[in-house]
């Protein structure tokens, strides 16, 4: 039986529904359950850090967190940067040249302090992150052109704003992503890879399952994700995240 000492956990999707601020009863009270176990909770998650405080919040994270999708560490309570890595400024002139002509909506162009969405010709500079919202049939042709931009990585989240026709493309400098921003944290908190376990249900929590002593892929997660867990629980809407507390890190079954 392992003993865990921190549980990274995506929030949309894993902890909440996606954009929502709605925390179940479980999931509050498999929270608590941690805490009272001495077993620290850090977000890691694709939000900014003002997307994502008000959540974490709620669900009382007070311990360093991942945001941009890995390229910065945070402290949740007061929006301290710890740890960050950047796109320097002729990268994000690339990447907003490929992504403005198929853009529906606004780029969220992210830098040490976040604030509201950024039309695209206003991104400029160093960025943790530029963000766009595409139509879903032009995600592949979006993908293959960001592909040929040198040190940077792209991911497509299906369904922004709970529009299923959409994609979010989020692209971060290549050693910004959920692995290497967690690399970055246990050092920043002191704890070894292998007393850690995550939990998330999109294809970029695949390098964060890559530092993971064990993991546990959402119900509503892809077959690839699933694939890669060491467990799979249920989805959101059925508490997947109290069932893989309950039953891998708290160890509630156990005699």
């Amino acid at each position: 039986m392992n003993k865990f000492d921190l549980v990274l956990s995506d929030l949309d999707g894993t902890l909440v529904l996606p954009e929502a601020h709605e925390i179940s009863e479980r999931v509050r009270d498999s929270i608590a359950s941690l805490e009272v176990k001495g077993i620290n909770l850090c977000a890691v998650t694709g939000r900014t850090y003002d997307m994502a405080k008000n959540l974490l919040g709620v669900l009382g994270v007070t311990r360093p967190s991942i945001f941009c999708g890995g390229a910065s560490i945070q402290d949740p309570r007061t929006g301290e940067m710890l740890w960050s890595q950047s796109m320097d400024a002729g990268q994000v002139e690339q990447v907003v040249k490929i992504l403005k002509p198929y853009n529906h909506v606004r780029a969220f162009g992210t830098d040490m302090s976040i604030a509201q969405p950024t039309p695209f010709d206003e991104v400029l500079g160093t960025q943790l992150e530029v963000f766009a919202s595409v139509r879903l049939e032009d995600t592949p042709e979006v993908l293959d052109a960001l592909s040929i931009v040198p040190g940077i990585a792209a991911h497509a989240n299906r369904g922004p704003g709970g529009d299923m026709s959409m994609c979010g493309i989020q692209v971060t400098h290549i050693e910004a992503d959920k692995y290497h921003g967690t690399l970055a944290l246990l050092k920043l908190v002191g704890v070894d890879s292998q007393h850690t376990f995550a939990i998330g249900d999109g294809d970029n929590d695949a390098p964060l399952f890559r530092i993971a002593h064990q993991s546990a892929a959402m119900g509503n997660a892809s077959d690839f994700l699933k694939g890669i867990a060491t467990y799979t629980v249920g989805t959101v809407h059925q508490d997947g995240f109290a069932e893989a507390m309950d039953n891998y890190v708290l160890f509630k079954d156990a005699k």
